[in-house]
């Protein structure tokens, strides 16, 4: 099965595309794999303050989840 991708408006197999399950029609994303890593590093490239706060989020939610799972052994 093929799709075609709305950005570099190649005709690619669906494996080229992510799920994307809030699509109706086809549970696939309207771009390909290629144009969508693409459009991420461009964000990331250009958001740099952004992505620091959001991957310093993530890391202390994981070590408060570490820490909690640690508490439950010990009790």
């Amino acid at each position: 099965m093929t799709k075609k991708c709305y950005k570099c408006k190649k005709i690619k197999e669906t494996t080229e595309f992510y799920k994307k399950s809030s699509n109706k029609t086809d549970k696939l994303c309207g771009r390909c794999k290629e144009c969508d890593n693409i459009l991420k590093a461009t964000w990331r490239k250009n958001n740099p303050k952004k992505v620091k706060a959001y991957e310093r989020g993530r890391w202390r939610n994981g070590k408060k989840k570490w820490i909690m799972k640690e508490v439950e052994k010990i009790v």
